[in-house]
C-alpha cells in the first residue's frame, strides 16, 4: 500500500530539503557524465562540481569544451579504484555528493560472448 507523506513528515521534509553544493562526478568526461555536468552547470548556479575520469575508452577532454562556467569545474584525470586519490580529493574539494558515472565497459557479463 503507498504511503502519502505530509509536509509535516520529516522524511518528506529531509528529502526536499537537501541541496548538494560541492558534487563529485565519476566518468564525467563520458556521454551520460559530461552532459549531467553541463546540465549541473547550467541548472544550479550553487553547485561545484569536480570532475573524475582516466579518459580510458569513450571519455575524451573534447566533451568538457566549452562547459557553461568553466570556473564552477574542475577535471581530474585518475582512477576511482586509486584510493589514495579519493582520498585526496573528497577534502580537498569538500565534497558532499558523489555522482557516480565511471565504468568499465571490457568487463564481461553473464550475457556477452567473453563470458566463461
Amino acid at each position: 500500500m503507498a504511503r502519502e507523506f505530509t509536509d509535516g513528515d520529516q522524511r518528506d521534509t529531509a528529502v526536499n530539503t537537501y541541496e548538494p553544493k560541492r558534487i563529485l562526478v565519476t566518468g564525467g568526461a563520458r556521454l551520460i557524465g559530461y552532459n549531467f555536468v553541463r546540465y549541473l552547470l547550467t541548472a544550479d548556479s550553487n553547485s561545484f562540481i569536480v570532475n573524475l575520469d582516466l579518459l580510458a575508452c569513450a571519455g575524451s577532454l573534447r566533451n568538457l569544451e566549452n562547459l557553461p562556467e568553466p570556473g564552477r569545474h574542475v577535471f581530474i584525470q585518475g582512477d576511482i579504484c586509486d584510493r589514495p586519490l579519493v582520498d585526496r580529493i573528497l577534502p580537498k574539494h569538500r565534497i558532499d555528493t558523489i555522482v557516480h558515472f565511471a565504468a568499465n565497459r571490457d568487463i564481461a557479463t553473464q550475457d556477452s560472448p567473453d563470458a566463461g
